[in-house]
């Protein structure tokens, strides 16, 4: 139902930018709407934007609630076109780290297999994140290659500094960037953030140059000004990180 989908995109555009308390409030007015017309492909839309969008904010609780029910209600309903997609956010929660990085990829194929691609780049970044956090460098080096031949093929502008931001930490991981190369390509994915004006990926860009110089003053000045370009207070895991750091450092 278009009603449902129009929901689900005001609230992703809210949270790009930064608005994410009122991005909450569309995805449960989408979901209440889908649940109020008893359609479970509308029903299933929704609940895996609850997801993806609770993962990009951070709160990996919600995120889980939501994918379980994706594949509750798919499983239930015979809608196959999204168990995949429920299925990866649940895997990015199994303990165990070479089950969760296996099934991650694993429902990933299975998704690109069914044509679902709206969001696809977001989730091979959430591989190279965790192959990056396992030291899979060659496979997070693959990984990175599809996205870019994505970018080059596509223009997909809105992941790029996403992009910017894995590539300088993968080279990082082999030694390949110095210390004020690393930061320079750190602050190309802020600047690229910002020039898309996606707030919450310059937040993400900022606070991995300051981590990466160690909560510098120039660091976190960048990342006062990324706060201070919100037009309200956040409430998302990283917002609250990050003011934490300014705070810290004031």
């Amino acid at each position: 139902d278009t009603r449902v989908h129009v929901h689900c995109v005001l609230a992703e555009a809210l949270w790009f930018a930064g608005r994410s308390v009122e991005s909450r409030s569309e995805l449960d007015g989408a979901v209440d709407l889908a649940m109020q017309m008893r359609q479970p492909y509308a029903q299933v839309w929704a609940l895996y934007q609850v997801a993806f969008l609770n993962h990009m904010q951070g709160d990996f609780g919600a995120m889980l609630e939501a994918a379980e029910r994706v594949i509750e209600i798919g499983m239930e309903k015979g809608i196959q076109f999204f168990l995949p997609l429920g299925l990866f956010f649940a895997s990015t929660q199994i303990p165990d780290p070479d089950e969760r990085i296996r099934t991650m990829v694993a429902e990933h194929e299975k998704t690109m297999l069914t044509g679902a691609r709206a969001g696809s780049t977001y989730l091979k970044c959430m591989i190279v994140e965790e192959q990056l956090s396992q030291n899979m460098l060659e496979d997070a080096q693959s990984r990175l290659e599809e996205v870019r031949h994505l970018f080059e093929t596509t223009s997909e502008m809105l992941w790029k500094s996403e992009l910017i931001r894995l590539e300088t930490l993968l080279q990082l991981k082999r030694g390949e960037l110095g210390r004020e190369q690393a930061a320079e390509a750190f602050r190309g994915a802020i600047k690229s953030a910002v020039d898309i004006g996606v707030k919450p990926f310059a937040l993400r860009a900022a606070l991995t140059l300051c981590d990466h110089l160690k909560g510098s003053d120039t660091a976190v000045a960048t990342l006062s000004d990324i706060i201070n370009s919100y037009p309200v207070p956040d409430t998302t895991t990283e917002y609250i990180r990050a003011r934490d750091i300014i705070a810290a450092t004031s």
